[in-house]
C-alpha cells in the first residue's frame, strides 16, 4: 500500500509540474525571446490598467493605438493614456539595445515595461 501511494504520488508530482514546464518552452511571445528569466508574482490588467508612453513619438503613440486594441477586445474597455503609476505598461525606445528588432519586457506585480529599437 505505501509503494502505491509513493507512486501516484510521484505521478501526481509529475502532471502538476509538467503544464508549467511546456509553458516556459512555449511562450506566446513573438519574436520569441532569447532569454527568459522568470520570478514569482502576476500583474493583472483590467480596468484600471493605463498605458504610458510618450506622447510626442508618433510611432509610440501607434504602438499604444494597437496595444489598447487588443486590449479593449480583451477587458471591454480601452486603458488610459497616462504617467507612471501602478497597474500600468510603459512603451520605451532603447537606442542601447543591439538589434533592430531587439526587445526587452519586464513584469512585476505593478507594471510592465516593454523596450524595443
Amino acid at each position: 500500500m505505501k509503494r502505491i501511494s509513493k507512486i501516484i504520488f510521484v505521478a501526481l508530482f509529475f502532471i502538476t509540474i509538467t503544464p508549467s514546464i511546456v509553458f516556459l518552452q512555449k511562450l506566446p511571445i513573438i519574436p520569441q525571446p532569447v532569454e527568459i528569466t522568470t520570478g514569482a508574482g502576476t500583474f493583472v490588467i483590467n480596468y484600471k490598467t493605463t498605458i504610458n508612453t510618450s506622447t510626442r513619438d508618433k510611432e509610440l503613440l501607434n504602438l499604444y493605438e494597437i496595444l489598447s486594441g487588443y486590449i479593449a477586445a480583451v477587458i471591454g474597455a480601452k486603458p488610459g493614456l497616462s504617467g507612471n503609476g501602478t497597474n500600468t505598461i510603459n512603451l520605451l525606445f532603447d537606442a542601447n539595445i543591439q538589434h533592430n528588432e531587439g526587445y526587452q519586457l519586464s513584469v512585476a506585480e505593478k507594471n510592465i515595461t516593454i523596450k524595443g529599437k
